[in-house]
């Protein structure tokens, strides 16, 4: 049976959806943000153990991305003609990134318990305050566990009188209790978008022949884009550990065509990052998505434990 459990976290509240061998833990006052996500007792995501930890997030871990997924080179964009300036929060790229929900109040809207999963809706209501944004929208996040799944669906909807720029994404790091070197990972048909020194994507991709099977990550460095090309309803990244024999399977709805691969140097986890675009997108337009007023869309991101 599956249970919806609140408990302190800190000055906050964390959401706690459990049964007897799965949970998932999250904070909905601080950006919606997953602390943890554990099946058959084992933890599969790097995530936060208290408050200091959470608030001081300095690698971006389990944050939701919106209005815009990774970067806007100098903050900086035009959108219908009107030029606007976000705030700079990569400093020392002199970039804006990751948009700005990661840290905002979510409102709990709905919960669901049965013998088989359970399911809580969160809720965003964005006043259109932020620099360089004055776009008001609304998020919908629908996360559900199940015996071995857990699942991230998103609505987006622009409560403005005009159109809206807008992109989406997830940032988990995902671990499987060894150093990633040891890990075998596996990416759907994709190609790889070339990127400046400050990660702005430069235009150019090429196909990625690598990682198509289950390969072994090794030392092979990641802070990388991919164009995801497969003509799928759902696009799979797996990773897998021979160690515990057990397989890390992330399944993105094909809203989110692009994916950003990050190991970071302690090299204890990897980021799997489903995006709507690429970075850098409010410029260059790439599968940028322009909402009408009163519009909508919707995308799914599953991870699931074999």
């Amino acid at each position: 049976m599956f249970e919806i459990l609140q408990q302190p976290f800190g000055s906050f509240e964390k959401y706690i959806l459990k049964s007897a061998t799965s949970k998932v833990a999250f904070v909905p006052a601080f950006g919606a943000n997953i602390l943890s996500l554990q099946f058959n007792n084992t933890e599969i995501l790097w995530g936060f153990e208290n408050e200091a930890q959470l608030t001081a997030n300095d690698k971006s871990r389990s944050i939701h991305l919106a209005p815009f997924p990774n970067r806007i080179k100098n903050g900086k964009y035009t959108f219908e003609v009107t030029a606007y300036q976000l705030s700079i929060n990569k400093l020392k790229e002199n970039n804006a990134i990751h948009g700005f929900v990661w840290n905002k109040k979510f409102e709990v809207i709905s919960t669901h318990a049965e013998k088989d999963f359970a399911s809580i809706t969160l809720k965003y209501i964005y006043d259109s305050s932020e620099l360089g944004f004055p776009f008001p929208f609304e998020l919908l996040y629908e996360y559900t566990l199940n015996k071995n799944s857990f699942s991230v669906k998103i609505e987006a909807i622009n409560k403005g009188r005009t159109n809206m720029p807008f992109g989406l994404g997830w940032h988990p790091y995902f671990t499987l209790g060894t150093d990633v070197r040891e890990w075998q990972l596996q990416l759907p048909e994709c190609n790889i978008l070339g990127a400046d020194e400050r990660l702005i994507p430069t235009g150019g991709r090429n196909s990625y022949s690598s990682f198509l099977q289950l390969e072994t990550i090794g030392n092979t460095h990641f802070d990388t884009a991919f164009e995801l090309t497969d003509k799928q309803d759902f696009f799979e990244t797996k990773i897998f550990s021979e160690k515990i024999n057990n397989t890390i399977s992330i399944k993105q709805s094909n809203i989110f065509k692009y994916l950003q691969v990050y190991i970071p140097p302690n090299r204890n986890s990897i980021a799997i990052e489903p995006m709507t675009c690429p970075a850098n997108a409010f410029n260059s337009d790439e599968a940028l998505i322009r909402l009408k007023p009163e519009e909508n869309i919707s995308g799914k991101i599953e991870v699931i434990f074999l």
